[in-house]
């Protein structure tokens, strides 16, 4: 029935967010035999975006590694982006940070890449990893990206880096993590000529 589905629709993310082990492992389960057989398998619509998502959290380094190899993959941006946001659902930090190393190595356009940053920074349960991980790497991405030599303090438009950062201020949801990040970003930051622009998130 229509209540059923509706039920079914919003019951299971949440007793999977609550990490309700039973629903984590049935969305395992139930993500690997579509990952073992996808033209054969076909997932419940009503609970198929909760299984694509804690299917990868509940997983294990196979699962996550099956997926990413989908990502790799990929021919089109949508798709990418889709089996991005499912690698993003996992709560291994080692594996999130594997995916950001991939990603950057990846021969993305700057676009995907962008894109892939603005859905890391909006995942709360990754945020300090985002901050921490551009914390170690921010001198290599701003020579990956290349873009710190065509900005002026007038500029309209940030680097990429600081493009990234943005979004992740505008994600902020504590004072503790504001005065944290406020401080690292004025001190490593101040003196760039889109620091305007940072400030002003």
């Amino acid at each position: 029935t229509h209540d059923v589905r509706h039920a079914r629709y919003y019951v299971a993310p949440y007793a999977c967010q609550s990490g309700n082990a039973d629903c984590l492992q049935q969305a395992a389960s139930l993500l690997t035999k579509w990952l073992d057989a996808p033209d054969k398998v076909r997932l419940n619509p009503d609970t198929a975006a909760a299984v694509r998502c804690y299917g990868v959290r509940g997983g294990d380094a196979t699962t996550f590694k099956k997926v990413k190899d989908l990502w790799a993959s990929a021919t089109t941006k949508e798709l990418k982006s889709s089996y991005a946001n499912m690698l993003l659902c996992s709560s291994e930090r080692s594996r999130v940070e594997e995916l950001i190393g991939d990603v950057l190595k990846d021969e993305s356009k700057l676009s995907d890449i962008d894109s892939f940053f603005s859905t890391l920074a909006s995942r709360i349960d990754h945020h300090q990893l985002l901050l921490d991980y551009i914390k170690k790497n921010y001198k290599s991405l701003d020579e990956q990206f290349g873009d710190v030599g065509t900005i002026t303090p007038d500029s309209l438009v940030p680097t990429e880096l600081v493009s990234i950062l943005i979004k992740w201020v505008n994600t902020i949801r504590s004072d503790v993590e504001y005065k944290e990040a406020k401080a690292w970003l004025t001190s490593t930051f101040g003196s760039r000529p889109d620091a305007r622009l940072l400030n002003q998130a």
